[in-house]
């Protein structure tokens, strides 16, 4: 099924579980079709009990408890907003059934903590403090990740409490601070499997591209970039960088010069800039994406627009007041937001997930994509002000739309092709879709979410992310017989 994640077999291994937008699932491993068993699962984690019952994360809510018939739910944790927990994820069923394994998420990582649930009585009890992705090891460890280096201690089930004191086990793993996941799995056998955060961390270029596809630098440095945002002065380019963590840089065209702007506890990411070139809105993580309003002097950002949910900038209308984004839960849905007054509506009602959008440069209309039934993403545009009906601008699929030539012309991705179509800002007509040329697309983050490239106010030149391949790199490792290694590092 398309957007299968989180896969897993029951106990018995007759069935496959998984979460696949915003549901979740169960097949006969024998074939058949799919049957939902909850409707409000969340891609972060879930665990199958022996009776067949289940443990699903729901999004800002807490992990629920269904039962194998899918009739019954009981919520089974509670998020302590006050304490900050953002989420209760990854939990995993501990020997007999009798507890669960979770980690309660919080932003600053060191703020999150490794915790264990009784399903009996509900009482919930601290294991590790500052730690993310736990798993719980038959060797009888508890394994846990922190600044790319995974950790053991010895573990009771019966009693539900750490045994010893923690031990360095793995170094160099993958992490994603972000969703809280680390890169590493442990066989119930004893066979680990990591992914190394050295190799595994993909790096790139910023490129500027003509409209025949020839490529020359934007910025000289290699490394993990993302979002490329030209200022409407062409003075500034604007983007984020992955690694360590999302925070969002300046390149000064003119000087040539790069440097950090933003240094927030959490993730900043997805700059779109003011037309004044002198502020960038961003997503900042407080522990929810919320909107920041911040100057490129470096002087402090201010909240523009907050709410409970994750919301993504994707423009902002010319006088800047209006800004569309990307609000994200089990699905994407596309807002403008009145950044005078702090409300909000949805562009349209209904749609299966609507994801990157932009603004006209007459503030008259608004592009975005949006996914079909079939499961593909198609570009359309209506009125920013709502009236009148929408418009399908792509031919057979596309997404990340931009306005270019003073709204003379829209420009779009499909996968790797970049494709132009004339458009007309009075009436918003459009022509036929032509491709320009054919790049990787690299510049993406959120699930896809953001838009992972630029074009100057001309059309002349596109800003992208190229990937840099390494033929050489080997990040996927698996280890057998690697409980022996860690009674020996951790011994009970």
């Amino acid at each position: 099924m398309e957007g299968a994640r989180d896969i897993d077999f029951s106990p018995d291994g007759a069935s496959l579980y998984f979460s696949s937008r915003g549901k979740f699932l169960r097949v006969p491993v024998a074939g058949g079709p799919p049957t939902v068993v909850s409707d409000t699962a969340s891609p972060l984690g879930f665990t199958i009990l022996p009776d067949g019952s289940a443990i699903v994360v729901r999004n800002r809510v807490g992990l629920q408890l269904i039962d194998a018939a899918g009739r019954s739910v009981r919520r089974l944790t509670t998020l302590d907003t006050a304490r900050g927990e953002f989420g209760h994820w990854y939990p995993q069923a501990l020997p007999g059934g009798r507890a669960v394994l979770f980690n309660s998420y919080a932003t600053p990582l060191a703020r999150s903590r490794i915790e264990v649930v009784d399903l009996e009585s509900g009482k919930r009890t601290v294991l590790v403090e500052g730690a993310i992705f736990p798993r719980y090891a038959d060797s009888g460890h508890l394994l846990y990740a922190r600044d790319n280096t995974v950790f053991a201690v010895p573990f009771d089930v019966s009693s539900q409490r750490v045994t010893g004191a923690e031990v360095v086990v793995l170094e160099d793993v993958a992490m994603n601070v972000t969703n809280g996941t680390a890169g590493y799995a442990v066989s119930r056998t004893g066979t680990l499997a990591y992914v190394r955060a050295s190799e595994w961390r993909a790096e790139s270029r910023v490129v500027w591209a003509d409209r025949a596809g020839r490529i020359e630098p934007a910025i000289a440095e290699v490394g993990g970039w993302a979002e490329p945002r030209l200022s409407p002065d062409g003075r500034w380019l604007a983007v984020t960088r992955l690694d360590p963590q999302r925070q969002v840089w300046l390149h000064d065209n003119a000087r040539r010069v790069l440097s950090q702007l933003t240094r927030a506890e959490g993730v900043s990411f997805s700059p779109v800039w003011m037309a004044d070139s002198r502020s960038l809105l961003l997503a900042r993580e407080v522990p929810q994406y919320d909107l920041y309003r911040q100057p490129i002097d470096g002087t402090a950002a201010s909240v523009a627009l907050t709410s409970p949910n994750d919301k993504v900038p994707l423009a902002v209308s010319p006088d800047g007041r209006t800004v569309a984004y990307a609000q994200i839960g089990m699905n994407s849905q596309l807002l403008l937001g009145d950044l005078m007054r702090g409300t909000e509506r949805p562009v349209e009602t209904g749609a299966v997930e609507q994801r990157t959008a932009d603004i006209s440069p007459n503030g008259r209309w608004l592009a975005w994509g949006e996914m079909n039934p079939t499961g593909t993403f198609d570009v359309f545009v209506r009125a920013l002000d709502g009236s009148g009906g929408r418009r399908q601008v792509s031919a057979n699929g596309g997404d990340q739309p931009r306005f270019t030539k003073g709204g003379r012309e829209l420009v779009y991705r499909k996968g790797s092709a970049v494709y132009a179509v004339p458009f007309e800002p009075a009436s918003g007509e459009a022509g036929a879709p032509v491709l320009l040329f054919r790049l990787a697309d690299a510049g993406r983050t959120s699930q896809g979410r953001t838009v992972g490239y630029d074009v100057a106010p001309d059309g002349s030149r596109f800003l992208l992310v190229t990937p840099i391949e390494r033929l050489e790199a080997t990040p996927n490792v698996v280890v057998l017989n690697w409980f022996d290694e860690l009674r020996r590092r951790a011994p009970k």
